[in-house]
Order: C-alpha cells, then sequence, then structure tokens
C-alpha cells in the first residue's frame, strides 16, 4: 500500500510520452523532410534560396526514401499506440507529436490544397470555379496540366470555405496553402468529440475508436499532412451521427449530414444510420425503416440543396462533373480493364484503351448495386451499413485516392469487425501509406506502384494480422468509459455491482435487432 501512494504522484507529475509519440515524431520529421526535399526538386517559379539550401544539404532524388521510412515508422508508431492506450492522458501529446512537423508544409504528397487555394483565390475575385477552368485566373496558385482548365466539382459550401481561408490568408502563394490544413484539423476536432458519443451507442471502448478513427496513419499522413477536405466531410459527418445519437431525432441527423454533404458529396451514406439509430422500438418494423430511411435521405438532400443555393453557388458541381477531365489511378476497375488489355496483348487480340473505362464504369455501376444490397443485408446495424458502404465507396470509385479510406477508418470501430474486415484494415492501411511514396515521389508507374505496395501490405502482416481477433474494441454494455478518459491512472479497486438500467437506456445503446 505504502509503495501504491508513494508511485502514483509520480506517475501525475512525469509528462513523459508513451514510445509511439517518439516513433510517430520520427516519422513524421522524416515524411516533412521528403516533402521538402521533393519541394527543393521541384521545378517551381517559386524557387528561393532556402530550396537551394535544402537541395544541398539532403541530395537529389530523397524524397521518395524519406517518406518511404516516415511511412514506416508512423504505421509502426500507430500499432505501438495500440498496446499503451491504457494511458490516455497521453494521447494528446502523441497527437502534437505526429502532426507537428507537418503543419508548415503545404499538402503532403497531394497538390489538393493548392487547387483548393486555386478556387478559393477565383472565387474571391468574382469568378464561377463551376465555369472557370482551374489555374485560368492568374491566381499565384499553379496547377498542373493534369487538372488546369477543369470545373471545380466539391459542392458549394467546401467553395465558400476555400475563399474565406484564401481571404485570411492573404491570398499567398505559400500560407493560403498551408492554411488550407486548419479545415482539415478542424474535422479531425470534430471526430474526435464525436466518436465517444458514437462509441458508447456502439458499445465500443471509446479509446479504440480514437485510436482507429482518428490516430491510424492514413488520417494523419493524408487527412492532416494532405489537407484535404474529406477531412471536414468526416469530422462534419461524425458530428450530425453524434446529434442524432444525443437528440434521438430522424431531422436533426438528417438536416446535419445534408451540410456535411454540402462539404462533400459521400457523407449523404450517412442519412441511412440517421434513420436506424433514431428509429423507436415500435417503429422498427421492415416497411416502417424503409420509410425513414427514405425521408432522412429526403431531409439530408433538401439539406445539402439549401445549403449549396445559400452560399450562392448553387449545384453547379453536377454539370461540372461530367466535364471535368478525369484521371486513370489505382482503383478494382482500373486494374481490371488493365490485365484484361495486357492479356488481349498477350494472346495477339486488339487492345484499346477503352476497356480500362468501361471496366471502370461496370465496377462502380456494381459498386452502388452493392451498397443497395448492404442496406438490406444490414438493415438494422447502423454502424456495420456506414462502414461497409464507405469502404465500397472508396474501393469501387473510377478514381481511387489513398484518402478516401478516411471515411470508412473513422467509422470502422464502431461497427463488428469480423475477420474479413479486419484483414481490410491491416492490409489497405500499410498500402494507402506506401502507394503514395511510390506513385508521386517515385515516378513509378500505376501498375508496378501497386503490385509492389500491395506486397508491403502483406509483409507488414507475415507475423499476424496487424488488427487480430482480439483488437475488437467491444466492452460490456453500460460500462462507463469516462474514467478511463481522464489524465489521471487510476489504482485498481473493486467496483460496485452494477446496477439495472432502464429497459428504455439499454435497447438505446444495443444496435438496432432485426424484427
Amino acid at each position: 500500500m505504502h509503495h501504491t501512494h508513494h508511485t502514483q504522484p509520480s506517475s501525475r507529475l512525469t509528462p513523459d510520452a508513451p514510445r509511439a509519440a517518439w516513433v510517430g515524431l520520427i516519422g513524421s520529421i522524416a515524411i516533412a523532410a521528403g516533402r521538402l526535399a521533393w519541394l527543393a526538386d521541384a521545378d517551381d517559379k517559386q524557387a528561393t534560396w532556402w530550396t537551394a539550401r535544402i537541395r544541398a544539404t539532403l541530395g537529389e532524388n530523397t524524397a521518395g526514401p524519406l517518406t518511404v521510412l516516415g511511412a514506416c515508422l508512423l504505421l509502426l508508431a500507430w500499432m505501438l499506440l495500440r498496446t499503451e492506450l491504457g494511458r490516455p492522458r497521453r494521447l494528446a501529446i502523441t497527437f502534437v507529436c505526429w502532426v507537428l512537423p507537418l503543419l508548415p508544409l503545404g499538402g503532403i504528397m497531394s497538390s489538393d490544397p493548392r487547387y483548393y487555394a486555386d478556387i478559393g483565390w477565383s472565387i474571391n475575385h468574382g469568378h464561377d470555379p463551376y465555369s472557370t477552368g482551374l489555374g485560368t485566373t492568374g491566381s499565384p496558385f499553379p496547377v498542373g496540366p493534369t487538372w488546369h482548365g477543369t470545373f471545380a466539382v466539391y459542392p458549394a459550401l467546401a467553395l465558400r470555405l476555400f475563399g474565406w481561408v484564401v481571404a485570411v490568408s492573404g491570398s499567398d502563394w505559400y500560407w493560403s496553402v498551408v492554411a488550407m490544413r486548419a479545415l482539415a484539423l478542424a474535422g479531425v476536432a470534430l471526430l474526435a468529440l464525436s466518436l465517444p458519443v458514437l462509441a458508447d451507442q456502439a458499445g465500443v471502448d471509446r479509446r479504440f475508436a480514437l485510436w482507429l478513427g482518428v490516430f491510424n496513419p492514413v488520417t494523419m499522413l493524408h487527412g492532416i499532412g494532405g489537407a484535404h477536405i474529406d477531412m471536414l466531410m468526416v469530422g462534419m459527418t461524425a458530428a450530425a451521427l453524434a446529434l442524432a445519437v444525443r437528440y434521438r431525432s430522424l431531422i436533426i441527423g438528417a438536416l446535419a449530414v445534408g451540410v456535411a454533404a454540402a462539404i462533400k458529396q459521400p457523407a449523404l451514406l450517412a442519412a441511412v444510420p440517421v434513420a436506424l439509430l433514431t428509429a423507436p422500438v415500435t417503429q422498427r418494423t421492415w416497411p416502417r425503416t424503409i420509410v425513414r430511411t427514405a425521408a432522412s435521405v429526403a431531409l439530408a438532400i433538401a439539406s445539402l440543396v439549401a445549403v449549396s443555393w445559400l452560399t450562392g453557388f448553387g449545384m453547379g458541381w453536377l454539370r461540372a462533373a461530367d466535364t471535368t477531365y478525369s484521371i486513370h489511378t489505382v482503383g478494382v476497375g482500373y486494374l481490371i480493364g488493365e490485365a484484361v488489355r495486357m492479356g488481349a496483348t498477350a494472346l495477339g487480340l486488339p487492345t484499346s484503351a477503352a476497356f480500362v473505362d468501361v471496366a471502370n464504369t461496370v465496377v462502380g455501376a456494381l459498386g452502388y448495386l452493392l451498397i443497395v444490397v448492404l442496406y438490406f443485408r444490414y438493415r438494422h446495424r447502423p454502424w456495420q451499413f456506414l462502414a461497409s458502404a464507405a469502404l465500397t465507396w472508396a474501393i469501387a470509385n473510377g478514381a481511387f485516392r489513398e484518402w478516401y479510406l478516411i471515411y470508412w477508418l473513422a467509422f470502422v470501430a464502431l461497427a463488428d469487425l469480423g475477420p474479413w474486415m479486419r484483414r481490410a484494415v491491416s492490409v489497405l492501411v500499410p498500402f494507402a501509406m506506401a502507394y503514395s511514396a511510390f506513385k508521386s515521389y517515385l515516378g513509378w508507374n500505376i501498375m508496378p506502384a501497386t503490385y509492389l505496395c500491395a506486397a508491403i501490405a502483406l509483409a507488414a502482416n507475415a507475423r499476424g494480422w496487424l488488427l487480430e481477433a482480439q483488437d475488437s474494441g467491444q466492452r460490456p454494455m453500460g460500462t462507463d468509459d469516462t474514467a478511463t478518459l481522464t489524465d489521471a491512472d487510476p489504482e485498481p479497486k473493486a467496483e460496485p455491482a452494477p446496477e439495472s438500467e432502464p429497459a428504455e437506456a439499454i435497447a438505446a445503446q444495443r444496435p438496432l435487432e432485426s424484427s
């Protein structure tokens, strides 16, 4: 007893961070150094004396190796953090260590923040980004040849936010791009505040939900480092779901989902769990579930349209999406189309680049069909639907982007982590970490980069899946996580016998059962 009282004050006064914080800090520094090396090597009209100094210090062709090293260290830090969640007071230190080296840099392995800034500059100078091409208005933000002249496809609220960020940051060629990360950080804050509420409803340990939803390296590298608008969309979606759970209101939840969709369209998937999570016990029959789902989706779309018109841009993205050039990138459709084309070439048959377009169209259509099937399959399991539908959307897109996985990873901890879902997390997280470095910084073509990064992802699981069967995050129903999220590391003590809960409270916490 004397020993316990002697050591407890020491643990309170020692601000030491877990190993994961230091490993992740080194990884983030390596990623930041890789970004600086890439900037120094880039043929950019904004090149200055400091880029020359960086080039002389780091040498040429160092961006890729540094970034791959940093990504591997960040992945390792994430796995180390899983074993150190018993001391949640250190999560804040870990977050700062991982994120701080990335803050003063533009988009990590992405040009999207620069394009956001170009859109914002165009808006502030009276242009309509739905009919005015990127890089055509004389803004100080260079747009690469792939996207030059194409139109914005983001919903109206996102465009208005881009304009505000550029205006506040003075339209500076560098700081306006860096300032786009404020939107991503706002999304992370909303996600971190909402996940405990959602975890309680799903019967999942709050710390596990935060570890998988916020601290996963894809969110760190692409959501925060890449400063993608997807991060804010995910945070707003989580907030909408938390409002629906807290107030058990379909109307509030659906309208809030519409606001999230006005940032990026995939948020509309959350209108389905809003309908399921807020259904009274007497309305959980199958016909009423369909009616509630239709009402939730309709309200979310109405909210999206209303917000879009209030911002002054309307629904012009529907028109712009039909004319915007789409580049080929890794995805199920692309891989199938390329495999068919290579097979036809080997057999001496005529080939066409249209194979890829056809495969993308077919896979996209099957993806939407699968989302409908998932709704029928998980019509009483809202978190399982959202996780499965978000993953389907990310993979079935004709243009796969690593940061599309952020939506899935934000909520997958709330779902039933069966073997297939655990393996998806175990493989796709390291794949997404490595792929951008090989394709963007090392200049690899899509197919060889895909094969190599898939091999790296499998190698990361050689000694066992990164997410094992025991890593379900499930906790006994009624467990209170509040104490585990405080700064103190409480002494072990006998817990009082749990009091019986009202039937309504138990029903509110459990996933909806089949009728």
